[in-house]
């Protein structure tokens, strides 16, 4: 009895310190994640200021606003979850995985051949995941500019009788985005619910596998139920770190958005200080265009 009461309170105590450290991590990796964000809008916001004029009217309000606010918070969820969450779930059936091959090289092997059944769903599933991510960001871009255009220019659409046409145009653009992702999720529901039927089956290797161990006396039956239970722990993890594909691909283009607005080019600036002898006004040199080239200039 006090055996068995030991193992129960190593069990709650082990959960305890579990909660406690995922606790600790997620809060950690919350602040550093908004921390990095802050980072991220104000050098972005600094780098406008000091970009040509040209360059900054060169995109449409809407691109911006989705680049600063939704693609940079776009960040959150990877460097907040994944890092923290996707280690111990890749780190857990890992664990589990050298724990089987202890108990027997075959039942640690057993248990790989659900997940590799998954792969194969898997595969057809991200074969235009690429092309198709793309083209979603895309149509989420313009999307993002109508409504944006739309409501800052309302007042101006009111004022010239316009509200029929402008409101269909922004009908139009909310309905087409909607129309392509649920398209895009129709034809990711078949393969995307095989691969999630088939990831948790894990005792589809390791039950007959480690039936005919037992019965070639290669491993206890104690084994095989201690096999049995570990092959089952591993569903859950597994099945989060799945989640987190789509993760990753958000991150990637919210890296490359941000990327393009910090590396936009600055002014010229000498640094130096120009000593000024006296106040008159003349203006001399003064050249724009909008596309910072001197073919299209539209001051001389």
């Amino acid at each position: 009895g006090n055996y068995i009461l030991l193992w129960c309170l190593v069990g709650v105590g082990g959960y305890l310190i579990r909660v406690i450290c995922f606790g600790i991590s997620t809060i950690l990796a919350h602040i550093s994640a908004y921390t990095i964000l802050e980072g991220i809008r104000l050098k972005i916001a600094n780098r406008l200021m000091r970009a040509p004029l040209g360059e900054v009217m060169g995109r449409r309000i809407g691109y911006l606003k989705n680049i600063i606010m939704d693609k940079v918070e776009d960040l959150e969820p990877p460097l907040a979850h994944v890092i923290p969450e996707l280690t111990s779930n890749l780190l857990l059936p890992l664990a589990i995985f050298v724990w089987m091959l202890a108990i027997d090289w075959r039942m640690g092997l057993s248990i790989l051949i659900a997940p590799a059944l998954a792969m194969i769903p898997m595969f057809f599933l991200m074969k235009n995941y690429n092309s198709q991510y793309a083209a979603y960001m895309e149509a989420n871009n313009h999307v993002n500019n109508i409504i944006i255009e739309y409501v800052e220019g309302i007042e101006v659409v009111k004022a010239f009788n316009q509200s029929t046409s402008s409101y269909e145009k922004f009908v139009g653009a909310v309905k087409s985005f909607k129309d392509f992702t649920l398209n895009w999720f129709k034809s990711t529901w078949k393969t995307m619910n095989l691969m999630m039927a088939i990831m948790p089956t894990t005792l589809l290797g390791v039950l007959p596998v480690g039936l005919l161990l037992v019965r070639g006396g290669s491993i206890t039956p104690a084994e095989l139920a201690m096999g049995i239970i570990l092959s089952l722990s591993i569903v859950g993890p597994l099945m989060k770190a799945t989640t987190f594909i789509n993760e990753a691909k958000s991150m990637e283009y919210a890296v490359e958005a941000a990327n393009e607005l910090l590396n936009l080019p600055n002014l010229p600036d000498s640094g130096e200080f120009v000593p000024i002898n006296h106040t008159d006004i003349v203006l001399q040199d003064v050249s724009f265009s909008y596309d910072g080239t001197t073919q299209n200039e539209v001051l001389h």
